[in-house]
């Protein structure tokens, strides 16, 4: 969702991004990582809020208020008297995050992404499995399919025979990996994080932690950043809430020789670093602080974005493309 609004802001365009807001992390993350190129709107009624913040209007934040919509104006670059006199919307492409079930809005384009470590889980529909529809159906809809981490041979030939066959022949498949941007120092009251002067992990004893729904992903980052020692890898649920008790447990769980003396072993030691996701920075960043520091030598942020092979990002902005001609005919 990022690299797609990112990309249209890129290319003039005004970009609308609808979430159903699952939880607040990602809203958040949206809104800080889309400021001044995009706007937020959050939550399970998304046809209304798409209403409401499309059409120019003084009445909007009143008329929001009134029937329970979750609105993030302040989010959107676009407010000027000009913008809205010039164009009858406010934005030229709304991208629906999460949305391929979400049978209330039109949609002109579907963008499929598969991860390839998970791929369709075990097949079923919830509650017995992970699927809110069975993939051959929102395959056949599909205009474009990513296919996100496919590194080993078994994967190519796994997810291509799994895929392939419920494809139109003029749907096109392309590539994703997530791409780490650097490392992150999160600030003593958890609220902040700056650039870190660590370019990687290199003599460094880690301590890896998240609340993701995909944490296989998160660690194999962590380990490509070359620590020296990985001393635990723990995972929560998807947007968990952290407790300050079980992040000091993940410190004793990690202490090798000395538990309830982390600090004087760190000193005794290379350094000691914390890491986690940006989401669980932003969801439970006070109290990663609150439990980890003085204790830790860093506490960092493991930073990314996605990236798209050449093709998939020529095939993203073709689709773009087709959508402000389709808007225009309108």
């Amino acid at each position: 969702t990022i690299y797609i609004a990112e990309l249209a802001y890129g290319m003039g365009l005004r970009p609308l991004v609808l979430t159903r807001g699952y939880g607040s992390d990602e809203d958040r993350m949206l809104r800080q990582r889309l400021q001044g190129q995009a706007g937020v709107g959050a939550g399970v009624m998304r046809a209304e809020i798409a209403m409401q913040m499309l059409i120019p209007s003084s009445s909007v934040t009143s008329q929001a208020a009134k029937i329970g919509i979750q609105q993030h104006l302040d989010s959107t670059p676009y407010k000027t008297e000009d913008a809205s006199k010039q164009r009858p919307y406010n934005y030229d492409v709304v991208i629906l995050d999460d949305g391929l079930q979400h049978h209330r809005i039109v949609r002109d384009f579907h963008i499929v992404m598969i991860k390839c470590e998970q791929r369709f889980g075990n097949g079923h529909l919830i509650p017995r499995g992970i699927l809110r529809q069975l993939p051959q159906y929102a395959l056949e809809t599909a205009d474009l399919v990513v296919l996100h981490d496919r590194l080993q041979p078994e994967q190519v030939r796994g997810v291509a025979e799994a895929v392939t066959p419920h494809l139109p022949v003029s749907v096109r498949t392309v590539d994703s990996r997530f791409m780490v941007t650097g490392l992150s120092e999160i600030t003593a009251d958890g609220t902040k994080w700056y650039p870190s002067k660590l370019g990687d992990l290199r003599g460094c004893r880690v301590i890896a932690f998240c609340g993701i729904g995909h944490p296989a992903g998160f660690f194999s980052s962590v380990r490509q950043l070359m620590p020296s020692e990985v001393l635990c890898e723990t995972q929560f649920p998807d947007h968990h809430d952290f407790t300050e008790d079980q992040l000091r447990n993940i410190m004793e769980k990690c202490s090798p020789h000395t538990p309830g003396d982390f600090a004087r072993e760190a000193e005794l030691t290379s350094k000691v670093v914390a890491i986690t996701t940006e989401k669980d920075a932003f969801r439970s960043g006070p109290t990663i602080a609150k439990a980890f520091l003085p204790q830790v030598d860093h506490l960092l942020v493991l930073c990314g974005k996605l990236a798209l092979d050449g093709v998939g990002a020529v095939a993203v902005k073709a689709i773009l493309n087709k959508a402000v001609l389709l808007s225009d005919c309108r």
